[in-house]
């Protein structure tokens, strides 16, 4: 099982890798490990997006169709940059696909943003996947519209522990509006993100506590 402790060791360790000569100094203090950046159309916009920011280090979101962008990135710069894999686990074939993408170089499943329950039957084989590959797994957690059509990503986030019990060895990255508004007891159902002030005894707070398994993802903006 990969716990807190070994799961922290790897990211600091991925952050402290040397820097390119032209970067001596990091610009925020200290190294900078970035666990939310997907790939981008242009070549190299990754790397000018990092170099910009100060960030160490990257970890590259990645659709299964977007694979080869990922690994062009990695290759062009493989001190910069590693990637997650993902896809709908409901589309024919998704599980097996995100399987070979880890046994092809990824190092975690992500991120994972379906319109599926997180407790549906097709998100559990990912989660036992994660488990079986001693792999991260990054969920983006939504359940406010924020425009027509968009729709939730993966409802049911108030009885999470649930799957956070069922699963103890999948290690989990929460993402997203729902997941860091629930740092607040008090969450309103029609702004993804409210501006209030926090009540304590919020679902997350409680459970970033609570299970060792559960990280949550400050990268994105919604962190």
């Amino acid at each position: 099982m990969m716990n807190r402790r070994h799961f922290l060791e790897i990211a600091a360790a991925a952050a402290t890798l040397p820097r390119l000569s032209a970067q001596s100094e990091f610009p925020w203090g200290g190294p900078v490990l970035d666990v939310h950046l997907h790939p981008r159309r242009a070549p190299d916009t990754c790397f000018a997006h990092i170099e910009g920011s100060g960030v160490t280090k990257a970890v590259l979101l990645t659709n299964i169709k977007d694979q080869d962008k990922a690994k062009g990135e990695i290759a062009a710069h493989p001190d910069r940059f590693v990637w997650f894999a993902a896809t709908d686990p409901s589309q024919p074939g998704g599980v097996e696909q995100v399987r070979k993408a880890l046994e092809g170089g990824a190092i975690g499943i992500g991120e994972v943003k379906t319109h599926l329950t997180a407790d549906s039957k097709d998100m559990h084989r990912l989660y036992d996947l994660a488990a079986e590959m001693n792999v991260p797994i990054t969920i983006h957690f939504q359940e406010v519209i924020h425009f027509p059509g968009e729709g939730n990503f993966n409802e049911g986030y108030r009885s999470f522990d649930k799957i956070l019990k069922a699963h103890r060895k999948t290690t989990f990255i929460g993402h997203a509006d729902f997941f860091w508004a629930n740092i607040s007891a008090d969450v309103p159902m029609d702004n993804g993100y409210p501006d209030t002030k926090v009540k304590p005894g919020g679902l997350t707070d409680k459970w970033l506590s609570d299970y060792p398994n559960l990280y949550g993802d400050m990268s994105a903006n919604s962190g």
